[in-house]
């Protein structure tokens, strides 16, 4: 499984992003799965680099025709939400982990210690549960 570690500067996220899509690329994964997974490492570790403390570890795996990536930091953080519903649209932030878990087949968040994680998966073909899911754009649409 190959991991990584970056500092908790914004300016790292570039070189993840790239190789996040070379490995998805060299999986096989779907255009949309590669555009989907990217989007929800970004936000993960935007998260854990807003709101965590010292270094970010971000791990990812391909099995059984699912990317799986684990995202954790050392931080306090704030707390995790405990439902997936829309953020309200006069909410400034707060929609990362609503994405994650709209565009994802599994996610969950787990405490160890000190150490937060975000672990979730997606189906390499698309076919998973999160192509069945949809958003619901008036919220969207409400906060603009």
């Amino acid at each position: 499984m190959p991991t990584r570690a970056f500092s908790s500067d914004t300016r790292d996220l570039r070189r993840l992003r790239d190789a996040v899509r070379k490995d998805l690329i060299r999986a096989g994964a779907a255009d949309d799965v590669i555009d989907d997974a990217v989007l929800c490492v970004h936000e993960a570790c935007m998260n854990s680099m807003q709101h965590g403390k010292g270094r970010l570890r971000i791990r990812w795996t391909f099995r059984h025709g699912e990317a799986c990536f684990e995202i954790c930091d050392e931080g306090e953080g704030l707390a995790m939400p405990l439902s997936d519903a829309l953020p309200s649209a006069d909410q400034l932030s707060g929609r990362g982990l609503f994405l994650i878990s709209r565009l994802c087949d599994h996610f969950e968040t787990k405490t160890s210690g000190a150490t937060r994680c975000l672990a979730f998966t997606i189906r390499l073909d698309g076919t998973g549960a999160a192509a069945a899911r949809s958003f619901e754009p008036a919220g969207f649409a409400a906060a603009n």
